[in-house]
């Protein structure tokens, strides 16, 4: 979290079922420090973020992330 400012959340989708856990959002921020990113530091970007956490016995078994991020200047 310290590369990023200005974070914001739209969530898109969530549901969760025994097996699985689904979150898709739509997450836009500021770089704020280099090095992580692949963006220079105060590019703007928007990222789809979605996670699936599969679950066993009520405990996160596997956590899969997708994420497809772009500046937005």
């Amino acid at each position: 979290w310290a590369a990023m400012r200005d974070v914001r959340f739209t969530f898109l989708q969530r549901f969760a079922t025994e097996d699985r856990v689904v979150d898709d959002s739509i997450v836009t921020f500021e770089i704020a420090r280099a090095g992580y990113w692949p963006w220079p530091v105060d590019a703007k970007i928007e990222m789809r973020l979605v996670h699936i956490f599969e679950m066993r016995d009520g405990k996160i078994s596997r956590e899969l992330v997708f994420d497809m991020g772009r500046p937005v200047r």
